[in-house]
């Protein structure tokens, strides 16, 4: 689909005057797409997530502290990966100089 919206949009940018509706039916991309595309707007794919809590260094680490505990043998046990989780969010917070009542946290459930 991308790819056949890609070539629309440098078919476009040749022949501004051609109606966007004309190039959907000729090209067989959906209208709304196309019209986002003209105006810059990217697709959702490949845009990082905002939601997240850690970073990819973070994340990192904590699948590190989890393999660590692999490889030694041991159990690793959802309290331990809370416990790490936690500590890593509140030394973020720590550093921002966030009040205490907003620290996130990872919930037990």
């Amino acid at each position: 689909m991308e790819v056949r919206i890609q070539k629309t949009l440098d078919f476009y940018r040749k022949n501004p005057d051609i109606p966007v509706t004309e190039l959907c039916k000729t090209f067989d991309v959906p209208r709304k797409r196309l019209r986002n595309r003209i105006k810059g707007i990217p697709p959702k794919k490949g845009t990082p997530a905002k939601n997240n809590k850690f970073t990819p260094v973070k994340q990192k680490a904590l699948y590190f502290y989890i393999d660590r505990f692999n490889r030694i043998n041991l159990a690793v046990r959802p309290l331990f990966i809370k416990n790490a989780t936690n500590y890593i969010l509140q030394s973020r917070t720590l550093r921002i100089e966030i009040a205490v009542d907003e620290v996130p946290c990872v919930n037990s459930n």
